[in-house]
């Protein structure tokens, strides 16, 4: 059994995504998702990301046919060894400001997923972006598992 198993993770499946003639022509060199505001504080994670296959799971076939688009890899930190408020996010980088961010601040990450995208769009305007999440490490210091893994997904495609 999985640690996934263990804790039941939820999948997250968008809206329907629109894109304008230019996108749906397939007249783009490459395209990204980025997720925004990835929380890395607890658990290890990998967010499996599907387009156009809503039922997808940790069992369906990881293949451009079944929409499979890549996997995002989160080294979590393992949970919080000190005391309280010892993980707590006190800075946030400004302007002109020269120190490092706190390690906790929520990452950045991107995924290209041109050839998938090009695939799932052959005829078609829209599509849906599934992420399935699989927990894959952490420690007794980890607090639950995150309701919410990021802030927002956005599709990014390029000329």
């Amino acid at each position: 059994m999985s640690l996934a198993d263990l804790f039941k993770l939820p999948s997250h499946v968008s809206k329907r995504c629109r894109f304008n003639t230019h996108v749906f022509e397939n007249e783009f060199a490459r395209a990204d998702l980025h997720f925004f505001g990835v929380d890395h504080a607890t658990y290890s994670y990998n967010l499996h990301v599907f387009l156009n296959n809503e039922d997808a799971d940790l069992n369906s076939d990881r293949t451009i046919e079944n929409g499979y688009a890549g996997v995002v890899p989160v080294f979590g930190h393992g949970g919080c060894y000190g005391g309280s408020g010892h993980c707590c996010v006190k800075h946030m980088s400004r302007a002109g400001d020269r120190r490092r961010d706190h390690p906790l601040v929520k990452a950045f990450k991107r995924l290209t997923i041109t050839e998938t995208l090009r695939h799932v769009l052959s005829g078609k305007k829209t599509f849906k972006v599934t992420i399935v999440p699989e927990i894959t490490g952490g420690s007794s210091r980890c607090d639950a598992v995150p309701a919410k893994y990021f802030d927002r997904v956005t599709v990014v495609t390029y000329d």
